[in-house]
């Protein structure tokens, strides 16, 4: 972030700012003191006047005859939400907000952006510093977004697309609202506000861990095992997603007798089966069924539906890896019916689109459409990322097959865009090596392959980057050799 946009480019902050680079041979130290001072470094020397210290221009109009009570309590809020406030929220934010939000704009210190009413950096970080909100405003704002976090457990799900849209415009309110109630006498409801939001993170890529972690140091302190144990299995999830094995290993690891010892059998059972994803990522079949046949008994015990087809479609996925194409078939329509009784969306799509997977491998390019093109809509529709790129590439591949490399190039980069929007290293590797092998000339097919070892080499899939030297491997000169010892 640059000074500028730190300020948001208000013209006295950045004449102001402007002033103080005057006797600066570059800008960082200036950066620091900005992150140090905020609006105290605003001034002129000694400046006591609206155009040599923004701190008196904001405090004339906050000390306007046109400003009420309700305006500054409304203030006050704004300068905890990053974000602004949308204006469906207003109302449960304040009573009485509406007419509060029209006297700051009167005065200058709001504004209304997309249905979102904004106060400038500059005003919410001297408003955050002097007015903090009072006990009841605070307590009540930390409800609302907690609340609001909680909405996560609809990604994935059918409404999930709506969902991803209301959390991802409000990310910002929601880490700073989670983050005061997690340091609340009662922090029970912000634990579980963060690990819903984990879905978020989980299935788009969204937002930061940072919220989560915390969660669990407070569960942790707590003595509640398995408020912990979700909390780790979560942040375990999410680095599943990122292709980071190792981390999500050692968090799956750590969770596991946690949810032993508090004996729950989902949490268990879930572990195992997330243990049984890293290993099938990393083609040890046999691990990985291990996993998932410890697994599955344990969903079946519980009765429950979505874990047992996540089982059953997680062999079909080594049959798939194994080329038992009839078999992974059995497996995948076997899950099917569950995932629908579970009104799980993102697994039926993603069994459909693996039958598409098999319809490709056997050269059934009409039916291997098919499937995609029933898949793309399931993913849409609950904002599942990954899996619209998936298909995407999927559409890509076909094109590829059937030697139309203008169309198969058109949906790979599609697709790229996407899997780099989520940071999906793991399928970006992949993608780039699809596009170097139709590259229109060598320097973008080097572009590309050296994108592809990039984003294999950081998550340490060393196999992955070996096959690539391999089949590339004009582009990888030979070490120059050593001299012989004498």
């Amino acid at each position: 972030m640059t000074l500028l946009e730190a300020v948001e480019r208000v013209a006295l902050a950045v004449t102001l700012l402007a002033h103080q680079a005057e006797v600066e041979a570059d800008l960082s130290p200036l950066w620091k003191r900005w992150q140090d001072k905020r609006t105290e470094l605003l001034r002129r020397a000694d400046g006591k006047e609206r155009l040599t210290n923004i701190e008196v221009s904001l405090e004339l109009s906050i000390a306007s005859p046109r400003m009420t009570e309700g305006a500054l309590r409304l203030l006050s809020l704004l300068g905890l939400l990053p974000d602004g406030i949308a204006r469906e929220d207003l109302e449960a934010l304040l009573p009485g907000a509406d007419e509060a939000a029209g006297v700051l704009r009167q005065v200058g210190l709001a504004f209304v952006q997309e249905q979102r009413l904004r106060a400038l950096a500059p005003v919410r970080e001297y408003v955050h510093r002097q007015y903090q909100p009072g006990g009841d405003d605070q307590a009540r704002a930390i409800a609302v977004y907690v609340d609001l976090a909680q909405t996560g457990e609809r990604v994935g799900k059918e409404g999930g697309v709506e969902a991803v849209k209301r959390l991802s415009s409000e990310l910002g309110n929601i880490d700073t609202m989670l983050f005061m109630g997690l340091e609340s006498s009662e922090p029970r409801r912000a634990v579980l506000s963060a690990q819903a939001l984990a879905e978020l993170m989980r299935f788009t890529g969204l937002g930061t861990t940072s919220v989560l972690e915390r969660a669990r140091k407070v569960a942790k302190g707590t003595n509640d095992e398995l408020l912990e144990a979700d909390c780790i299995h979560c942040l375990g999830e999410i680095e599943l997603r990122n292709s980071d094995y190792d981390a999500a290993r050692q968090h799956f690891e750590e969770a596991l007798p946690l949810f032993r010892r508090g004996g729950s059998l989902l949490g268990e059972a879930n572990c195992n089966w997330c243990l049984g994803e890293i290993d099938l990522r990393r083609s040890d079949y046999d691990a990985a069924r291990q996993h998932y046949e410890e697994a599955l008994p344990l969903f079946r015990r519980i009765a429950d539906p979505l874990g047992e087809a996540n089982c059953i479609k997680s062999l079909g996925d080594i049959d798939l890896g194994r080329s038992s194409y009839d078999a992974a078939r059995q497996h995948y329509e076997e899950a099917l019916p569950l995932y629908k009784r579970a009104g799980f969306l993102l697994g039926q799509a993603n069994c459909i689109k693996h039958l598409g997977e098999i319809a490709l491998l056997r050269s059934d390019y009409d039916t291997a459409r098919q499937y995609c093109e029933e898949a793309l809509p399931l993913y849409r529709c609950i904002g599942a990322l990954l899996g619209e790129a998936h298909c995407i590439k999927a559409f890509g591949d076909i094109a590829l097959l059937s030697s139309d490399q203008d169309t198969a190039r058109t949906r790979f980069e599609e697709a790229l865009s996407l899997y780099e929007r989520i940071s999906d290293s793991y399928s970006i590797g992949f993608t780039h090596e699809q596009l170097a092998r139709i590259a229109p000339d060598d320097e973008i097919r080097r572009q590309h392959v050296e994108a592809a070892q990039t984003a294999w080499e950081s998550i340490k899939l060393l196999d992955l980057v070996e096959e690539l030297r391999q089949e590339f491997s004009d582009l990888f000169p030979d070490p120059s050799p050593q001299p012989a010892l004498q």
